[in-house]
């Protein structure tokens, strides 16, 4: 516990250093609090309830990956490393794709995909059982990792620009974009539906988000071409260091290149959060959330981070938040 409130204490420390938020922790928690007010009646006064928990829980595993070098793997996925396998490892169980290239081999190209099944089916189990602990954070995982499959930057192995010389696109598309404009989108996405199959829906999701990363790019370098290099970049002032930001220009050129793509990202992962919650609920069989609604001045100081991830190896760091 002492070694992990370090790690948790120096993590923010740099947050606040470098005001680099891993979506960003902005982000995960405008999914999580509005796909709380998509659920039924049934579901939304447990999750209403529990909304400041579920919320701060949404950024949790991003915590982990810091502590933990096996939960790395579970955000995102090198869809081209996959070569000739690349159309079909999706449509893959994770036993199938375990076979068919190994363990080591999947967890070095990410398991974004079977994490959110993975996690899907935990959830259910939790509803099941109506324990309410594991309710809330499987809840908060599931949000991330679906959000997680939502950026474009999730999906490929130039994940932050790093073979294109646009190193520091991530946390643009991901962190700064919404940061700077959230407050005037709309987060309204329509009720939550039942998906019958999960598989496919998390195959669509991923392959969507893979078909936008090349835009993701190629904008960028547009924009780039656009403006001088003195107009690009801003230095903010962080304490007693100047730190290189992207102007506030560049940030509202770039989006508006792409056309509105974070915003629809945004309002997607908060639909498929909702939609994951509500049919985790209804396949444990609709179960009375009612008896499990405890104020929040009893529940809402209880702030632990999940410290469940996959058991899997990595020997790699990635910036993929």
């Amino acid at each position: 516990m002492k070694k992990y409130l370090i790690v948790v204490f120096i993590f923010f420390g740099l947050l606040v250093a470098t005001h680099s938020l891993p979506w960003g922790f902005h982000g995960h928690k405008i999914i999580a609090k509005n796909a709380i007010f998509i659920l039924p009646q049934e579901m939304l006064v447990f999750f209403k309830t529990n909304s400041n928990r579920i919320i701060d829980a949404s950024i949790q595993p991003d915590i982990r990956r810091y502590i933990y070098e096996d939960e790395g793997p579970n955000h995102y996925i090198d869809l081209e490393l996959y070569g000739d396998k690349e159309d079909s490892i999706l449509f893959m169980s994770w036993d199938e794709a375990a076979n068919s290239i190994g363990v080591d081999s999947l967890v070095a190209r990410g398991i974004l995909p079977w994490a959110i099944v993975r996690t899907y089916y935990r959830l259910t189990d939790a509803f099941r059982d109506k324990n309410t602990e594991l309710i809330l954070r499987y809840s908060a995982d599931l949000c991330q990792y679906i959000s997680d499959a939502h950026v474009p930057l999730h999906t490929t192995y130039n994940y932050d620009g790093q073979y294109t010389g646009q190193e520091g696109i991530h946390r643009l598309w991901e962190s700064l974009i919404p940061e700077l404009s959230s407050e005037k989108y709309s987060y309204w996405v329509g009720k939550a539906e039942y998906r019958e199959n999960i598989y496919a829906m998390v195959r669509k999701v991923i392959l969507d988000s893979h078909s936008r990363q090349d835009s993701v790019l190629t904008f960028e370098k547009v924009v780039s071409g656009s403006i001088r290099s003195d107009q690009k970049y801003a230095f903010e002032r962080r304490g007693r260091n100047e730190v290189k930001q992207y102007s506030k220009e560049f940030i509202e050129l770039y989006e508006k290149e792409l056309n509105g793509m974070v915003e629809h990202q945004l309002r997607a992962s908060i639909k498929a959060t909702g939609d994951l919650w509500y049919t985790s609920w209804i396949e444990a069989g609709q179960p009375d959330l009612s008896s499990l609604i405890t104020s929040e001045k009893q529940s809402g100081n209880q702030k632990e981070v999940s410290l469940d991830s996959a058991k899997t190896t990595s020997n790699r760091a990635r910036i993929h938040n």
